[in-house]
C-alpha cells in the first residue's frame, strides 16, 4: 500500500511534509515482529506508534492533519495487533482506520462527480491515487478480518464502495496507468478474469469468506427448520459454490500456484478460497445432519471438503521450504480449516487413515514455524491439536 520510491523521496522533504513518525514507527514495529534479530523491540516500536498517531488525532480539530499517511499507520497497528491476538485493540485500531478513509473520501475515488478534495488536496500523478485506491482496499481487508476474529459486524458496506481494485504492482511502482475494475464487476461471471494484481484477487476471495461468514450467521437464526426445507439456505448455498466454482475457474494463470509460488498474494489467494469452500460445505453437512434432511448431501459436501483441504496441504508443501515471514498472516487459519476437516473424517472413520493423519501432523508443523513470525497462528494451532486428539 505504500510506494517504496516515493516513500523514501519523501523522507528528505521538509520536516512538514515527511512522513509522519507514527507511520515509521508502525513500519519498523511490523518488521521486526518477523525478524529474530529485533524481534523484541516490536512491541516497544507499537507502543510509540500509538503514542505519535494518537498525538496526531488530538491537534486543533483534526481534519486539518489528516493525511493518507494516517490512514496507513493505524491499519499497519492493527495489523500487527491481530497478529498477536490483540482481538480487542485489533478492532478499535481497523475501526479508526476505517473512519480515517470514509473521512478522506478513499472509499469514493472513481465515483462520477464525486469531490474529495475537502480534506485531502488533489492527487498530483497516478502514483498517488492508486496509493490511496489500495489504501482504503487495505482498510476493507483489515475491517473483514478483524470481524470475523472477534465476531464483531463488519463496517464497510459492498453497495456504498465506489473505488476500483487495485492495479499491477508494475502498474503501481512504475506509474504506468492501466485498465481497472470494480469489486462489484469482479463478483460477476468471468469477471475474475480481469483482475490484474493478485492484491485485487485477495480482496475478492476475502469477500467471498465474508458472504460465507454472513451466510453461516444467518442459518444459526434458523435452526429448527423442518426436514431441512430452508430454501433460502440452499439458495444462498447454491449460489456461492457458483460464485467460488467460477472465480476458480477464470482466474488468471499468473494468479494460481503453479505459477504464483513467489507472491504471497497469490499463494494465499488459492488458501483462502480452498478455505472458504471448506467453510461453505461443513455448514451445509451441519444443516443436513440437523435437519435430517437426504444423507448424499453431507456425503458431498464431505468430498468438496476434503478435495479443498488436499489442495490446501498441497500448496503449502510447495511453499514449506520458502521464507515463511513473507506469508500471509492469515494462512494460518486456512490451514486449520484444513486440519479440521481431516480430524473430522478421522473421527468419523472406523479406522484411521495414515494419509490424513501425516496431512494433519505436516499441517501442525508448518503452523509452528509460522507462527514463530506470526503469533495469531498459535491459537490455531493449539485448537486444533485439541482436535486432533479428540479425533
Amino acid at each position: 500500500i505504500i510506494h517504496k520510491l516515493k516513500f523514501y523521496a519523501a523522507l528528505k522533504l521538509g520536516i512538514n511534509l515527511r512522513p509522519p513518525l507514527s507511520l515509521q514507527y508502525a513500519m519498523w514495529s511490523i518488521a521486526a515482529s518477523v525478524s529474530q534479530k529485533y524481534g523484541k523491540l516490536c512491541e516497544i516500536l507499537i507502543q510509540r506508534a500509538r503514542k505519535y498517531a494518537e498525538r496526531v488525532e488530538m491537534k486543533g480539530n483534526g481534519e486539518p492533519h489528516t493525511t493518507v499517511y494516517d490512514a496507513q499507520c493505524w491499519h499497519l497497528i492493527a495489523t500487527f495487533e491481530a497478529q498477536r491476538m490483540y482481538v480487542t485493540r485489533a478492532w478499535i485500531s481497523t475501526g479508526r482506520c476505517v473512519s480515517l478513509v470514509q473521512m478522506m473520501g478513499l472509499h469514493c475515488i472513481d465515483q462520477p462527480g464525486f469531490n474529495a478534495t475537502r480534506i485531502l488536496p488533489p492527487t498530483e500523478d497516478f502514483i498517488e491515487l492508486e496509493e490511496r485506491r489500495r489504501t482504503f482496499w487495505a482498510a476493507y481487508l483489515g475491517d473483514r478480518w478483524a470481524s470475523a476474529l472477534g465476531g464483531w459486524p463488519m463496517t464497510i458496506k459492498e453497495s456504498g464502495i465506489f473505488t476500483n481494485l487495485p492495479t499491477s504492482e508494475a502498474s503501481f511502482e512504475r506509474g504506468h496507468e492501466e485498465a481497472r475494475i470494480s469489486l462489484a464487476e469482479a463478483m460477476t461471471e468471468g469477471g475474475a478474469s480481469k483482475l490484474s494484481s493478485s492484491f485485487s484477487g485477495v480482496i475478492l476471495a476475502t469477500t467471498l469468506m465474508a458472504h460465507n461468514y454472513a451466510h453461516i450467521q444467518q442459518s444459526t437464526k434458523f435452526k429448527h427448520t423442518q426436514n431441512g426445507n430452508d430454501e433460502a439456505f440452499w439458495s444462498r448455498h447454491r449460489e456461492m459454490d457458483n460464485s467460488l466454482s467460477t472465480t476458480f475457474m477464470y482466474l488468471p494463470e499468473r494468479f494460481k500456484v503453479a505459477q504464483g509460488l513467489r507472491d504471497p498474494n497469490a499463494v494465499f489467494l488459492s488458501m483462502a478460497l480452498q478455505a472458504a469452500i471448506i467453510c461453505l460445505h461443513q455448514t451445509a453437512i451441519r444443516k443436513s445432519l440437523s435437519c435430517q434432511f437426504e444423507s448424499n448431501v453431507a456425503g458431498q459436501s464431505m468430498a468438496r471438503c476434503i478435495t479443498a483441504a488436499h489442495a490446501i496441504t498441497s500448496t503449502v508443501r510447495l511453499v514449506s521450504h520458502e521464507d515463511l515471514s513473507r506469508i500471509n498472516p492469515w494462512t494460518g487459519f486456512c490451514l486449520y480449516v484444513a486440519g479440521l476437516v481431516y480430524c473430522h473424517d478421522l473421527g468419523g472413520s472406523h479406522l484411521p487413515n495414515r494419509n490424513e493423519v501425516s496431512n494433519v501432523t505436516f499441517l501442525l508443523a508448518i503452523m509452528k514455524v509460522i507462527g514463530r513470525f506470526h503469533p495469531i497462528t498459535e491459537y490455531f494451532t493449539a485448537q486444533l491439536e485439541l482436535e486432533m486428539d479428540a479425533a
